[in-house]
């Protein structure tokens, strides 16, 4: 998605959410450009490491899609998992969950994991 596409979807949620049309400058097209591309990279980098991880021998990267479910009938992961993916967290990115219901949430998808990731880090 080019940086034309996301100023456009995101001037598409901020009017249904205020009602509002808002342009944006060279530098703010930049830095949502710039945040695209870091997600983009940290969505690629968890795959693999899940991949490893979870030893997903015939698995690709590009075969898991970022909001396909991680359990169940998307990757078909299991409790065991889980936990694993949790220890990643852990170890890779210096976050620990507490709470099981936070992390029912966060283990969703690649992508809940990688906003949650990205959340979690310094501005």
């Amino acid at each position: 998605m080019g940086g034309t596409e996301t100023d456009q979807l995101t001037r598409n949620k901020h009017f249904l959410n205020t009602g509002k049309t808002i342009n944006f400058t060279p530098l703010e097209r930049r830095h949502e450009r710039e945040t695209y591309n870091i997600m983009e990279a940290l969505k690629l980098k968890l795959k693999q490491q899940i991949i490893e991880a979870l030893n997903l021998q015939d698995t690709r990267p590009e075969d898991i899609d970022d909001n396909a479910a991680l359990f169940g009938e998307g990757l078909g992961l299991d409790s065991i998992d889980s936990l694993e993916l949790m220890v990643l967290l852990e170890r890779q990115y210096k976050i620990k969950v507490e709470d099981p219901r936070e992390g029912r949430k966060i283990l969703q998808s690649v992508q809940s994991m990688a906003e949650f990731i990205q959340s979690k880090q310094p501005a």
